[in-house]
């Protein structure tokens, strides 16, 4: 029994005991007609409440719902933000990759063009100095036969006069006189010359480094080319190595042995003009010169009297 039932009966229960059971009959029937009216409407209420929690239940249903298509809608956004940044990233990785391979390609570009650039040098180095080996053998041509010359004219002039020859003395032609004259002012220069090539260079040629001292790290010895090396190669074995100092000094050690090589047909020499390394840029106009006219000066003062006196004083 509802309780507005309950609340109905207490109510007819309490009019009848107030104004008497004189009525009996109709107030029973009255009584019964509210009940059901009560009856009636506690069930429309019973209904409305009933629809309440339907609508309330359909809108949690609904909210529920609404939520659960929130929560996917995020996760989808997230998603799409996911690929989107995988995209993004591939896209950068790609566009690294392809200036990687762009830089790398440029790089080896410059390499090649470098190298090509580097060959020219080389090959502009070797033409020089096939040129100079070329001077220097033809300086030590005409040296040669000046000192030839040289040695007829001042060594046996009385010889060559008894045989009645005549010698060019600059620009005339002189008798026996003339030439015993040419003899004793040209003579005591000839034994200055001789005595700054044999004795001078041997006295300053001294204090020289062993192998590993001239091959230190820091030296101040440096290591010719074979071309410059040739004269003091005996060509027994490995090549000799030839190392010079800024002051002069020369040595030069042997292929196979790495000691000091004392044979004077091969042994180091000072020298009064200590060649200067090839610049090793086309640009370096400084360099260039100084390597120009000191390797004339070595040529002309160190390589020509060698090729011509050799090493030690003697009859050739």
């Amino acid at each position: 029994m509802s309780q507005l039932y309950k609340v109905v009966n207490g109510f007819d229960a309490m009019s009848g005991a107030a104004f008497g059971g004189g009525g009996g009959g109709g107030g029973g029937g009255g009584s019964w007609r509210r009940r059901a009216a009560a009856a009636r409407r506690a069930t429309a209420a019973r209904k409305r409440a009933s629809a309440a929690r339907y609508r309330a239940a359909v809108a949690a249903r609904e909210r529920r719902a609404s939520a659960a298509r929130s929560r996917a809608a995020a996760v989808a956004r997230v998603k799409r933000a996911a690929a989107a940044r995988q995209q993004a990233a591939a896209r950068a990785t790609a566009r690294k990759r392809y200036y990687a391979q762009q830089a790398a390609a440029a790089a080896r570009k410059a390499s090649i063009a470098k190298a090509k650039a580097a060959a020219v040098v080389v090959a502009n180095k070797a033409a020089a100095a096939r040129r100079q080996a070329v001077a220097v053998a033809a300086a030590a041509k005409s040296a040669k036969k000046a000192a030839e010359s040289a040695y007829i004219t001042l060594a046996i002039p009385e010889t060559a006069a008894s045989a009645g020859a005549t010698f060019s003395m600059g620009a005339f032609e002189g008798s026996r006189s003339d030439m015993s004259v040419a003899f004793h002012v040209i003579k005591p220069i000839v034994s200055i010359l001789q005595s700054l090539h044999f004795e001078g260079r041997s006295k300053r040629n001294k204090d020289l480094p062993d192998f590993a001292t001239a091959t230190s790290r820091g030296s101040e010895w440096r290591k010719m080319s074979k071309n410059e090396s040739t004269f003091h190669d005996n060509e027994e074995g490995k090549d000799e190595m030839k190392f010079i100092h800024d002051d002069g000094r020369e040595v030069v050690f042997d292929g196979n042995t790495k000691k000091i090589v004392t044979d004077p047909r091969y042994r180091g020499t000072y020298n009064y003009v200590t060649p200067t390394p090839m610049p090793s840029s086309p640009t370096d106009i400084k360099g260039a010169v100084s390597w120009a006219i000191k390797g004339s000066g070595h040529i002309i003062f160190d390589v020509a009297p060698f090729i011509i006196g050799g090493t030690v004083r003697g009859p050739n």
